[in-house]
């Protein structure tokens, strides 16, 4: 579910690119710059832009996947919309139902937050760790179980993911080569370079609340260029 939003977010901005470059045809009469003016701006564009990606990568290099290992919970997790139903009854709260939501677990791995977009209550959550894999958190004396596990990218073998399996929803199986988690690190998504949003719980709400606004224009209708 999530890495389908992930491709769909990428098409969108390449669709974006394309509305801005028909766009800037149709200004070319009245632009008094010459397009090579135009093309040399975009290069310095682009190249702050990578710029300033490779220096978030050096940043939060430690926090990458690639230099993880299985069962490193540490940092900022985005859980797939399709756990919303388990959490809120995990919770015992309600909320409206939105595309994913957040979580950030502290540096010694034992206490987490959880935060959602829908509301500004941030819910407080103890975690204890069973074996070299899997956890539970806690809240309310209501317990439950996951696992974090390195694994390679399906589509492409020479990316990796740290990656949340809820015994509940998605139970991870080791046999398995293939199959569908809960949520990802979200440090390969802000490194990324497909948007803004910081290595942070705002720039990880502020994603979510992208890929909603996606998911409303997807259900209005097909997208495409104009």
């Amino acid at each position: 579910m999530f890495k389908r939003f992930f491709i769909l977010f990428i098409m969108i901005v390449f669709i974006s690119c394309g509305k801005s470059d028909t766009e800037t045809k149709r200004s070319d009469k009245t632009n008094i710059k010459s397009e090579e003016e135009r093309l040399l701006e975009q290069q310095e564009r682009d190249k702050a832009r990578q710029q300033m990606f490779a220096e978030r990568k050096e940043k939060y290099k430690d926090m990458l996947a690639e230099n993880r290992d299985s069962g490193d919970v540490r940092g900022i997790w985005i859980i797939n919309g399709d756990d919303i139903k388990n959490i809120i009854n995990f919770l015992n709260i309600e909320i409206k139902p939105s595309m994913h939501y957040c979580i950030q677990v502290s540096d010694d791995m034992q206490t987490g937050k959880i935060y959602f977009t829908v509301i500004d209550k941030v819910f407080d959550i103890k975690i204890e760790k069973i074996s070299e894999t899997k956890y539970k958190m806690i809240y309310n004396n209501k317990e439950r179980k996951f696992d974090v596990v390195k694994l390679k990218g399906s589509r492409d073998p020479t990316e990796w993911y740290l990656e949340i399996f809820y015994d509940d929803f998605h139970k991870y199986n080791p046999s398995l080569t293939l199959q569908s988690s809960d949520g990802i690190s979200f440090y390969e998504i802000c490194t990324s370079g497909i948007n803004d949003w910081e290595c942070s719980v705002e720039g990880c709400l502020q994603y979510i609340k992208q890929m909603d606004e996606i998911s409303k224009a997807e259900s209005d209708g097909p997208l495409g260029i104009e």
